[in-house]
């Protein structure tokens, strides 16, 4: 009896640590967990009004699924344009894809109007850390006004 017992205790031990190995290569695997955090520059095109914005953006990845945002930039009628928030992105823990799409809030103020803005979109993020970002975004301004942009931000990610 004991034998039996110390041979399943054995292949229970060698399971559960080769279970453990396996997790901790995929779960290093994640491009987004390896290079949390990142800066970008980035440029939108209301597609509401003929107007436009350029901006500098920099995040970091709480967990692979959330990302915290912070956005500064000017429009060009030379207003400031700032937003901070997060973006939940759709991948696991353990995922080793590049490519994730997200949904996000965030709040901050626009031609000096305090504004919420719900981005959709897609993140990409190479091995070596280039990160390429595109979305459209709605504009919910507090005096009942909305605007959509479209935009692009190119950056780099950082090891942790």
């Amino acid at each position: 009896m004991k034998k039996i017992a110390s041979t399943i205790l054995t292949i229970f031990i060698i399971i559960s640590l080769s279970a453990q190995d396996n997790f901790n290569k995929s779960h290093k695997q994640n491009p987004r967990e390896i290079r949390p955090f990142g800066i970008s520059v980035g440029a939108a095109y209301f597609l509401t009004a003929e107007s436009g914005i350029a901006f500098f953006s920099a995040d970091y990845f709480a967990i692979p699924q959330l990302s915290l945002v912070a956005n500064v930039g000017v429009t060009d009628w030379e207003a400031p344009y700032f937003a901070v928030g997060g973006k939940g992105h759709l991948n696991s823990k353990a995922s080793s894809s590049k490519f994730t799409p997200f949904l996000g809030v965030l709040f901050g103020s626009e031609w000096d109007e305090f504004m919420i803005q719900v981005p959709l979109g897609i993140d990409f993020i190479s091995d070596k850390g280039f990160n390429v970002s595109l979305a459209v975004n709605q504009i919910f301004y507090f005096d009942s006004y909305k605007g959509t942009f479209l935009d692009l931000k190119i950056g780099w990610r950082f090891k942790s």
